[in-house]
């Protein structure tokens, strides 16, 4: 990603303890400032195609079960995992180097779990990151799942994870229940347009959540549907994205696009002017060229 130009990245690293500490001592090395969290998935059972085109399924539907290699051999084991992951961040002191809270989704992770690591993220305070509401499919399976919720959005909210620190990938099936319900936690979507055409299971309207008066969404490139890192290419994604959802209302223009880009990433990780001058003369003084 620093070869794309990207300075600043939140990443869903592995299940496994090892391999992401191994990727923070990497982001430390080279100066690149981000988020590093481990998978949280202790559920077998992912969403079956709902079509038989799989038109609307999202990348986690292709089959029906989830191989044991991608699965945590226990919750105790899972929390135990991140709970070192975090230890591991802390060591380094390294105000650009955070650990955040990963549950993969919600029909991935038991709902103990869920609540488990919303306990973790408040006690350390930490930012959460997850996929809410990305394909047709995985919002049919969580009704099937959890018949008595509203929404996924109020799953992750009774489990203490929607706060101003929460990023939620995708978001293109939200209600507009769910999107008052993000506005008034402050959650930031992740709009991943490359990922979401690739895979076909869905375009988030940008113009729909900013008619509700949400406004937190920051780009991501999402690569395990998508194909690229650059930014850039992402960028032009978005704006092909809202000419597809939104064709018969106003196109998502370059500028603003643009301006989601360069600001709301910034807000959605709570980073301020101030911090952003501190990092680049931080890394300007380490010999890095990453900003």
């Amino acid at each position: 990603s620093l070869l794309n130009g990207i300075t600043c990245s939140a990443y869903f690293a592995s299940i496994h303890a090892e391999g992401t500490c191994a990727l923070a001592d990497c982001m430390h090395r080279l100066h690149q400032r981000g988020l590093v969290g481990k998978v949280n998935m202790n559920i077998a059972t992912t969403p079956p195609s709902s079509s038989p085109n799989n038109n609307h399924g999202s990348s986690s539907s292709s089959s029906s079960t989830n191989s044991s290699t991608y699965l945590e051999s226990s919750t105790s084991n899972s929390l135990a995992a991140t709970k070192h992951v975090i230890e591991h961040c802390k060591q380094y002191n390294d105000p650009f180097l955070q650990p955040i809270v990963t549950p993969r989704f919600i029909p991935s992770v038991t709902l103990y779990l869920l609540g488990e690591l919303g306990k973790l993220a408040c006690a350390e305070q930490l930012f959460v990151q997850s996929h809410l509401d990305e394909s047709l499919d995985e919002v049919s399976y969580v009704k099937h799942m959890h018949p008595s919720a509203k929404s996924e959005a109020e799953i992750y909210d009774q489990c203490g994870l929607l706060t101003p620190k929460t990023l939620m990938a995708h978001g293109n099936f939200v209600s507009l229940d769910e999107v008052d319900l993000l506005r008034k936690r402050q959650v930031s979507i992740i709009h991943c347009p490359t990922s979401n055409l690739m895979v076909r299971n869905g375009c988030l309207s940008i113009d729909r959540l900013a008619r509700r008066g949400f406004c937190r969404v920051a780009l991501g490139t999402d690569l395990g549907g998508g194909y690229q890192m650059s930014m850039l290419e992402t960028i032009r994604d978005a704006v092909k994205n809202s000419a597809v959802v939104d064709i018969n209302r106003q196109q998502l223009h370059y500028d603003r696009k643009r301006r989601h880009r360069l600001l709301d990433t910034d807000v959605a990780l709570a980073i301020d002017d101030d911090d952003i001058a501190n990092h680049c003369t931080s890394n300007s003084g380490s010999g890095s060229k990453q900003t």
